[in-house]
């Protein structure tokens, strides 16, 4: 199986979309043999800033002289960037080998019902193994509690922040939201969070299972590595995730964390792609993104024509509330993914807001269009958008 095969074959799945639950995903792995179970692990959860702080703490491991393995989606061109081996992105090769070994067990019993998302799970956890991998770092996919990635028993688990996101599916109230987040807690396993509106009901959980829980209080940061205000926040995660994994026994010097933050990079989050003409990709799909967008596009004191594409279940008229007094324009297109808005959608959406959007079908042109508006361009609403718009440069 070559690459592209291995990308068809997991394509394929696709079509039973997003179905969460560890029953599928366990039988899956058992008959790969656990790998998951054959390194230790770290686990991010959050509704924002999960995969800045998994890539942050990547690099700083991988500068203290672990061998680290890095998991997060989506991805922005290649599949193959999902799976990363001291910050270098897994290759091709390996990669499709990685499939065709959960293929041949998949073959063995069809029928399954299994996702996507699964058997790039399964897959990523076997090529970690064996790649002999010290310590990985392991995004969560949506939620937490029933989410593939948390059949592993981490040696840390970490909750950003908590908002309001995928309510069809996590549920309508940031209460059962955070319930699900904090599914990812394990017994006597520490847990770090950036959130504080639901301090208590992260606290209470922490204490029926016997787990410590610290927040990110009396943290300095004197360096982000990343750009936006809200960066500062995941750092201060990352900074106290560093001292808990000390105290787990990892050395990690202060040059090492220094020089692990100076060497993080996560494109696609406030990506400046062109200086002339200005244009920013930004993968921000909820409020929460929205506003941290809106708080860092304000420091150029100009208006932005929006390229805007967003998935079906978003707070898409929300969303464009929260941009529209820094858009000179909006123009409509909507990303590949299979679950993206139709372009009339977001356009009505935009109307209701007081917008007047310009539809386009092609990105290509919609981009160039963007380009002559005389306006700095801002490509936002999805990261599968962005990753469109990377592909194509």
């Amino acid at each position: 199986m070559n690459y592209r095969q291995a990308i068809a074959y997991l394509e394929h799945f696709k079509r039973y979309g997003i179905r969460l639950g560890l029953e599928r995903i366990k039988l899956l792995l058992s008959r790969l043999g656990d790998p998951q179970n054959k390194f230790r692990s770290i686990h991010i959860a959050g509704t924002n800033g999960k995969g800045s702080v998994a890539a942050m703490l990547s690099s700083i491991l991988t500068q203290a002289g672990y061998k680290v393995g890095l998991y997060t989606s989506p991805h922005l061109v290649d599949y193959t960037e999902r799976v990363r081996i001291n910050e270098k992105d897994v290759s091709k090769a390996k990669f499709a080998e990685a499939i065709e070994k959960v293929k041949k067990v998949i073959d063995k019993r069809p029928g399954m019902g299994l996702t996507e998302f699964e058997v790039l799970t399964a897959a990523s956890f076997l090529l970690m193994s064996q790649e002999k991998v010290e310590i990985a770092v392991i995004e969560v996919g949506l939620g937490g509690r029933m989410d593939a990635t948390n059949v592993i028993t981490p040696i840390l688990s970490i909750i950003t922040n908590i908002e309001r996101d995928h309510m069809d599916i996590l549920g309508n109230s940031i209460t059962k939201i955070a319930k699900e987040k904090a599914g990812i807690i394990k017994p006597k396993v520490p847990l770090v969070t950036g959130e504080k509106k639901l301090w208590r009901q992260l606290h209470n959980i922490c204490k029926r299972k016997g787990s410590s829980m610290a927040g990110t209080e009396g943290i300095k940061v004197d360096f982000v590595p990343l750009p936006g205000k809200h960066q500062v926040d995941n750092t201060k995660i990352v900074l106290k995730s560093v001292q808990v994994l000390r105290k787990l026994g990892f050395r990690i010097s202060k040059t090492q964390l220094d020089k692990g933050l100076r060497s993080t990079r996560w494109p696609g989050r406030l990506q400046v792609i062109s200086k002339k003409p200005l244009i920013i990709l930004d993968g921000a799909h909820n409020v929460a993104g929205a506003k941290a967008l809106v708080e860092y596009l304000k420091v150029y004191r100009k208006k932005f024509t929006f390229v805007v594409g967003m998935q079906k279940n978003k707070e898409i008229g929300k969303f464009v509330k929260i941009l529209k007094p820094l858009a000179s324009r909006f123009i409509v297109v909507r990303s590949s993914n299979p679950y993206a808005a139709p372009e009339k959608l977001v356009a009505s959406q935009i109307r209701t807001c007081g917008g007047e959007p310009l539809v386009k079908n092609d990105l290509r042109k919609a981009i160039r269009l963007a380009k002559k508006s005389g306006s700095p361009v801002c490509v936002t609403g999805s990261l599968y958008l962005v990753g469109d718009v990377l592909g194509s440069i």
